[in-house]
């Protein structure tokens, strides 16, 4: 299949954020997820955990909670504002502060006409949504001590909100407490902090606390059913099913924790509250846990997404890693990489060597170690929303909200170390739509294609110390998702917000055809080495290679795109990147975040159900596949000139060792 002489890239420090909030939306089918830099992830579950769209966060932002309503979402923090998030554009639509300071938790009525928010003040403030709107509408009598948790009754006008020491309802008519719970204390003087709250349709409140118990309350007659010492530290979040015969509870004790609503054989009249299942499937704190159809999901400062899918009498279990796509971009023709941070990029010179081995997996001595050349700050407090390099190295570009920045690098070799020049080539901002989340260099690098999220595609043109913009189209009235260069350089790819594939030519301006619709949303696409053709992977893993000039799938697609294993589309983990050997144009290399595989087209396809991504299976020379699963967690995988491979790795153990420390437990035998 072909030897390659590897750069292999551990120096790249990514860190995800750790996951505040889960809110599920059961008829869009979408997942949205906040992190703890204000950004907030649209995932679409039932396609494979494809990540949709990405909100960017602020550095003034906190997103402490998030409702959906419809397709409108909600998002409240520390600011003490209500936000409504446009998912088109991505960007605030509209905000309405509460006037009673910093906002903790977030919920709506039945109905989905009004919001109800706990603030630090001690108020629960409504706000209106109705006819599209989000407007301050009143406050509720002030409380002693903040409002940390809130559940609004399905039916009967009542909140119930959880503060300090005290659970209280609240008449949504007359805005005034009509009863209050008390917790005990664990420890005298100690208080006790009720963390979360549920309420279902009978009245029965669920509350979980800092005493480390999950409580069912008689919220009719203000009484304790039954209390559970579930967890050996706070309660952070529970979360009930639609059916409310089932409640998951988890916290700075990351244990997952079940309860069941049973009916014993008595009859009716001795239903309870009962201790289920435990699962073990975190180490850090559990910040938030959300029911879905077929599967609970519970995340926190872990950073991943954790799903726990019951059957029968096992617990199957999986975890969700996300690397974002874009965030590591290659200049072939220099050897340089470029990384991307939150608010930082990272040029380096890739490490050269003369040497070759027969031997596999052998370190050669290098001549040239690698090198950074440059670090670029953004200005302020700015988030990079994407950014490029171009290809003979000459140009360097990124994007924030407001801004779009270009650079010339210059770097002079000559020396030991390398003298490095960057200057900046002035903007005109005249014409330019920004914020930008797409942004690719020609291979010239005399252009650079970018695209807002909103549908508008634009043509900046880059001339010696000045660039401006040249052409705009907005032919995408659903917005872009995605966007490929081809190495020609007259065309470009577009996934629309509706996940059509448009070949448009930059040339004349001219959207050349739609690619057939595929019932899967593509996950990533590139085109060939030529240009010749356009190679989608979506997110069922399915592959298509499509042809560009005849307009229609190649011969190769039409016959083996569907015949490839079974195994090959139950893989947990999905293509998320698509690159080509330069040496031999019959080679496909898909990348996915845990291994690599080679497709050879020239091939013939394995029958249907053979299992050829089993561990003790040894591919063989006829082979159409082969695998490579010698790096734990890839962030980038790219083919470069003659036999040089690039891969990026991030260890999971380097994620895990930025975390901060675990709760600490004392374990059998210490």
């Amino acid at each position: 299949m072909g030897e390659f002489r590897v750069h292999h890239v551990r120096f790249f420090e990514y860190q995800p954020k750790p996951i505040h909030c889960l809110a599920y939306e059961k008829n869009n089918k979408q997942l949205a997820v906040s992190r703890s830099d204000g950004s907030i992830e649209i995932w679409l579950p039932e396609s494979d955990w494809l990540l949709e769209k990405v909100i960017s966060g602020r550095s003034e932002q906190s997103v402490e909670a998030i409702v959906w309503q419809g397709k409108r979402l909600f998002t409240a923090g520390l600011g003490g504002d209500v936000t409504e998030h446009d998912l088109l554009s991505l960007e605030p639509k509209n905000s309405e502060p509460c006037n009673a300071g910093a906002i903790w938790c977030l919920t709506k009525n039945f109905t989905g006409t009004r919001l109800a928010a706990g603030t630090e003040d001690g108020c629960v403030v409504l706000f209106d949504i109705e006819m599209g709107q989000l407007k301050y509408l009143q406050s509720f009598g002030k409380q002693e001590g903040r409002i940390i948790s809130i559940a609004w009754h399905t039916q009967e006008g009542v909140i119930v909100t959880g503060g300090v020491d005290n659970i209280r309802l609240w008449s949504v008519k007359s805005g005034q407490a009509i009863q209050r719970l008390t917790l005990g204390h664990q420890q005298e003087n100690q208080e006790t902090i009720v963390w979360c709250l549920a309420i279902t349709s009978n009245m029965t409140i669920i509350s979980g606390d800092s005493r480390g118990k999950t409580c069912f309350w008689n919220g009719r007659q203000g009484t304790l059913i039954k209390s559970f010492s579930s967890h050996k530290a706070d309660v952070l979040t529970l979360s009930i099913n639609e059916e409310e015969d089932c409640v998951f509870s988890s916290g700075v004790d990351p244990l997952l924790v079940g309860f069941e609503f049973v009916t014993t054989k008595s009859g009716v009249g001795n239903q309870h509250w009962v201790q289920s299942t435990t699962e073990n499937i975190h180490k850090h704190d559990v910040r938030a846990v959300c029911f879905l159809p077929n599967c609970i999901v519970s995340a926190g400062i872990g950073t991943n997404l954790c799903l726990t899918q019951r059957r029968r009498d096992e617990t199957i279990s999986k975890r969700i890693a996300h690397i974002p796509q874009n965030i590591v971009h290659v200049a072939k023709e220099k050897k340089m990489v470029m990384l991307r941070y939150t608010d930082y990029l990272e040029v380096w010179k890739l490490g050269h060597t003369n040497f070759t081995s027969e031997k596999d997996g052998e370190i050669l001595p290098l001549r040239s170690n690698p090198v950074k050349l440059l670090q670029l700050k953004c200005k302020g407090q700015a988030t990079i929303l994407c950014c490029g390099i171009s290809n003979n190295g000459n140009h360097i570009a990124y994007c924030d909200e407001h801004n779009l920045r270009i650079y010339q690098l210059s770097v002079d070799e000559e020396n030991y170390t390398p003298k490095v020049e960057l200057t900046k080539i002035t903007m005109a901002r005249e014409d330019l739509r920004v914020p930008i989340h797409h942004l690719e260099f020609t291979p010239d690098g005399r252009f650079i294609v970018t695209a807002t999220a909103s549908g508008y595609l634009q043509l900046t043109e880059i001339n010696e110390d000045r660039a401006h913009v040249a052409n705009t189209f907005n032919v995408f009235a659903d917005g872009i998702t995605m966007l490929t260069m081809s190495p020609t350089g007259n065309c470009i790819a577009v996934v629309s917000g509706d996940h059509t594939i448009s070949i448009l030519n930059i040339t004349n301006n001219r959207i050349e055809c739609n690619l057939p619709k595929y019932d899967h949303p593509p996950r990533t696409l590139r085109f060939s080495p030529s240009g010749e053709d356009l190679v989608i992977a979506y997110s069922n893993n399915m592959i298509f290679e499509f042809d560009v000039d005849k307009k229609e799938y190649t011969t190769w697609s039409r016959r083996e795109s569907r015949r490839f294993p079974n195994q090959w589309f139950k893989r947990q983990n999905k293509v998320c990147r698509i690159t080509f050997d330069p040496r031999n144009d019959d080679h496909l290399v898909l990348q996915d975040n845990m291994a690599f595989v080679i497709v050879d087209k020239s091939k013939t396809m394995p029958e249907k159900k053979k299992r050829i991504f089993e561990k003790w299976y040894k591919p063989k020379k006829e082979d159409a596949f082969h695998q490579c699963k010698k790096y734990n967690f890839l962030v980038y995988v790219e083919l470069l000139e003659d036999d040089w491979m690039l891969i990026v790795e991030r260890t999971p153990l380097a994620i895990l060792n930025n975390l901060p420390a675990t709760l600490k437990q004392k374990k059998f035998g210490t």
